[in-house]
């Protein structure tokens, strides 16, 4: 049978990295290496992880000597890997006992299946649990896949061929959310994109980048340029690029209306910096694109060039209506 890489990218999770890594002693497919990579944590991960690798020689440890962000630790440990098949699971997350064999499984009976997701099962902090659920019929092609994940239709926790991994390196371009760009790339380059029933538990961690309020939660947006930059390197056709520069669009105000919401929280040159930022972003998106009933409905108009007025159109929107977006 196949053999399943697994990159652990771990930054101070003493707390629930023991859970993970024993959630790989109890796998019921014993062709799996765990490939561990220490940001430069400054807490006890780096002890657990080498007590576990003098324990078991399918763990792999990596120590970075400062801390680079999860892509770049990603990156380091790709060398490492030897399996057919790879995947991350991040350190706070785990498997259930049966999922490398399941996923195993799913590649070998369907052999053009390039990625194939996980079911993802969120863990709350009260121990509520919540399966996400892909608005999706598999198998999808890579084109499909792509589109689907841009709005999460579908989720991107998932494993993919070695090969797909090795062209397609984890996108460094910022520390959050340029991930994003990679999954989209490796659906983009499959064949097939199937789903399986292999269980993957995804904490929902409150003090994560995506759940506080700070300027890098703005990094979303220099993500989504150097994905369509990415695209236009890649030579995709037209529709393609439209379809993502029109998410870019949705992005965008969801950012700003999430600035407003909690523009309070943010100093006077954190504002200007963000400020800045997504005026830049809102000159660069091709607005040409943009559907007729997008381009002329109220609170979603680009007025150009009129960056003042379009951001008056936000603000009062916000105040009016509220704030809730898809960001």
């Amino acid at each position: 049978m196949s053999k399943l890489s697994i990159l652990i990218a771990t930054y101070n999770t003493e707390q629930y990295l023991p859970q993970c890594l024993d959630s790989l002693l109890a796998q019921t497919h014993e062709e799996w290496e765990a490939v561990c990579i220490d940001d430069c944590s400054t807490d006890g991960s780096l002890a657990i992880l080498n007590d576990y690798a003098s324990r078991d020689e399918r763990f792999k440890v990596i120590h970075l000597d400062e801390n680079q962000g999860q892509a770049k630790a990603r990156n380091k440990g790709i060398a490492m890997c030897t399996g057919d098949i790879v995947c991350f699971l991040d350190s706070d997350d785990w498997f259930a006992p049966e999922s490398v064999e399941k996923i195993v499984r799913c590649f070998e009976e369907h052999p053009k299946a390039d990625s194939v997701l996980f079911k993802c099962i969120k863990v709350f902090p009260d121990g509520n649990k919540e399966e996400f659920i892909n608005r999706s019929q598999f198998p999808l092609t890579g084109r499909e896949a792509f589109e689907r994940s841009l709005d999460w239709s579908i989720h991107g926790i998932y494993a993919t061929r070695m090969d797909i991994q090795r062209k397609h390196p984890y996108d460094d371009t910022c520390r959050s959310f340029s991930d994003d760009n990679t999954t989209r790339l490796h659906y983009l380059a499959s064949r097939e994109v199937h789903q399986s029933d292999a269980t993957y538990f995804y904490r929902q961690n409150p003090v994560s980048v995506s759940h506080q309020i700070s300027i890098r939660r703005f990094d979303f947006l220099i993500a989504n340029k150097h994905m369509q930059d990415m695209l236009r390197e890649m030579g995709v056709d037209k529709s393609l690029l439209d379809l993502h520069e029109r998410e870019r669009w949705f992005n965008l105000l969801g950012c700003l209306r999430l600035f407003f919401k909690h523009k309070a929280s943010f100093s006077k040159e954190e504002q200007s910096y963000v400020l800045s930022l997504m005026h830049t972003i809102w000159k660069d998106i091709d607005t040409s694109v943009l559907p007729v009933s997008v381009r002329f409905k109220p609170a979603y108009m680009p007025l150009r060039p009129f960056w003042h007025l379009f951001l008056l159109q936000e603000y009062l929107y916000c105040k009016l209506v509220g704030t809730s977006s898809r960001f």
